[in-house]
Order: C-alpha cells, then sequence, then structure tokens
C-alpha cells in the first residue's frame, strides 16, 4: 500500500514523541510507508522531536508550515503528498499496535466511490467527568454512523483518518481554509465530507481502526473547546446552508445552582450527563456570538453603502 501517514504538529512535543514512539515499531519495517511531521508551529519546536526519531524509520519528512492553522498545515500535508494514500493522526493521539496492519487491510473498489475511511478514537483519561463526556459523544457519533452509514460525512474526524489522495487533488479537494480563522478549532474535516459526499463520494466507518486520545479535563479547556466549535460552525452554516444548532440546550438550564452542584455531589454519571449539557450550552454561546459578529459585519457595510 502507497502510504503516506501524516502528523500535524503544534507545541506538543512530549505529546508528538508518545505518537511517534507508537509508529516507530509499525512502520520502520515497511517501505511503502512514508511518515510526514509537519510543523505548525512558530518556534518549530517538532523540529527536535522530529530529528530523535528520524533514522528510526525508513522514510521519513519533516515540514513547516508558517501560516498558524492547522487547516493550512493539513493542506500543506495533502499537496506534498506523493502517494496514492494519507493518514491524518492528531499528535496528541496514540496508535493501538494494530493500526497499521489494519490500514494496510484497505482496499479501493473505483465502482464504490469509497474515498475516505474513519477510524475511532478511544479516551486515554478516564478520571475526569468532562474527558469522559466528550467520549461519549463520539461512541454516540459512532454508533449513528453504523446505524446510518450515509451521516459519515457529516463525523470526519482528522484525529484518525485515511484519504484516497488521489482522487481528491484529480477532483481538487482540498481542505476549506476560510476555517482557519480560530487557528486552534476547525470545521474543515466535516467540511471535507460534505465536499466529497457532493462530490459523489462516500466513506466508511473502521471500528477495528483505533487511536487513544487525550481529552481536556477543566472546564475552562472544554469552554474554549466548544464555545469555538459554535464560532465555526456559522461558517459552515453558510457554506453549505444546513442549521446545526442545539438550541434545546437552553430549556435545560432552569436553576444554574442545581447544575452546579449535580457536578459537585452527585454520581459520576450525572456528572457526565450535566458536563455533556454543558457543552452543548458553550458550543451554542459561541454560534451566537460568532451570529452577532457577523450581523454587525453586515450593517457596518450596509452602513457604509449608504454613506457612500
Amino acid at each position: 500500500m502507497d502510504l503516506t501517514v501524516a502528523i500535524v504538529t503544534k507545541d506538543r512535543t512530549n505529546d508528538l514523541s508518545k505518537l511517534l514512539t507508537s509508529l516507530v515499531g509499525q512502520l520502520s519495517r515497511n517501505k511503502e510507508v512514508r511518515l510526514m511531521v509537519v510543523d505548525n508551529s512558530p518556534t518549530n519546536s517538532g523540529g527536535a522531536v522530529y530529528q530523535q526519531f528520524q533514522d528510526k524509520f525508513f522514510k521519513s519528512e519533516y515540514l513547516v508550515e508558517q501560516r498558524e492553522g492547522a487547516v493550512f498545515a493539513r493542506n500543506a500535508a495533502l499537496r506534498k503528498c506523493q502517494t496514492e494514500f494519507i493518514a491524518f493522526i492528531d499528535d496528541d493521539c496514540v496508535v493501538e499496535k494494530k493500526w497499521l496492519k489494519e490500514v494496510l487491510r484497505i482496499n479501493i473498489n473505483p465502482k464504490d466511490k469509497v474515498v475516505f475511511w474513519q477510524g475511532i478514537s478511544q479516551l486515554a483519561n478516564k478520571d475526569s467527568a468532562w474527558a469522559e463526556a466528550q467520549c461519549r459523544q463520539a461512541a454516540f457519533s459512532y454508533q449513528e454512523c453504523q446505524s446510518n452509514p450515509g451521516l459519515l460525512q457529516f463525523h470526519m474526524d482528522t484525529k484518525n483518518l485515511i484519504l484516497h489522495a488521489l482522487t481528491l487533488k484529480q477532483e481538487n479537494i482540498y481542505f476549506d481554509e476560510r476555517y482557519g480563522f480560530l487557528k486552534s478549532c476547525g470545521f474543515e474535516d466535516v467540511d471535507l465530507g460534505m465536499q466529497l459526499y457532493n462530490k459523489g463520494y462516500r466513506g466508511m466507518l473502521l471500528t477495528s481502526l483505533v487511536v487513544s486520545h487525550r481529552e481536556p479535563t477543566s472546564g475552562i479547556e472544554v469552554f474554549r473547546k466548544y464555545f469555538n466549535r459554535g464560532q465555526i460552525s456559522v461558517v459552515g452554516e453558510q457554506k453549505w446552508l444546513y442549521r446545526q444548532l442545539f438550541k434545546h440546550y437552553w430549556s435545560v438550564f432552569g436553576d444554574w445552582r442545581l447544575v452546579f452542584r449535580s457536578l459537585r455531589r452527585r454520581t459520576w454519571e450525572q456528572r457526565v450527563f450535566w458536563c455533556s449539557e454543558l457543552m452543548g450550552l458553550f458550543y451554542y454561546c459561541g454560534y451566537c456570538y460568532e451570529q452577532a459578529v457577523h450581523r454587525h459585519r453586515e450593517a457596518m457595510v450596509k452602513r457604509a453603502i449608504l454613506v457612500d
């Protein structure tokens, strides 16, 4: 299998080292698999880690993407890739022992028009209700895709994703760089899935393709993550003209004191539940904020036209 394993990294040297360690035993013996590390840090912090592992891989290369934002780094990897397939893994993941073996089982049939294969992630840190809530959200997405494969493009995730790079380049399909305005959190993977879906292509969920992933464990980190996702979804909504709101979360919060009291005193299951609900509220707040920003910009443009 002609494959490039691409890792986008930014200022997470310890995590990158753990990921490369998990890949060494699998990639070092395979002459057809190339490793690509794309450093998106202004200080090129991933370069030192890459040099420590460079000789342990049969084929490898290191790139620097100056434009800050994961979407730019992923496009740099896709454009530089010279193999038929490209696999994206986040730098804070660790691959399971049989990960490459499962990837090499992938076969492409032009008649099926399957051009992406979505792996799954399992939670590496199970000591936090916040992390557990995010993990359960991902598990629900996998179950939804298994029962309805047509929804897979809405759940595309670059944590563990295999793409048929030749098809994407032939169709001139890349990650939409308009989602790079927040730098840290994007909608570009889901957007890529929708681009492929609109071209008549589809994907396949591979539950045997597993990586371990650490989720944020503090309320502040989770707030930032889901607030940003809410902001980003506004761009996707305007592009694709579909609504992705969680308006029902407003009805959940009748008494804020009860919510926070339950996080402290109730059972683990209830704490995870309330964390899930708060995640939805954070998302919705981000969405409303970005909508207000867009309306303000439109009003300013109209006012400038009237003045002219």
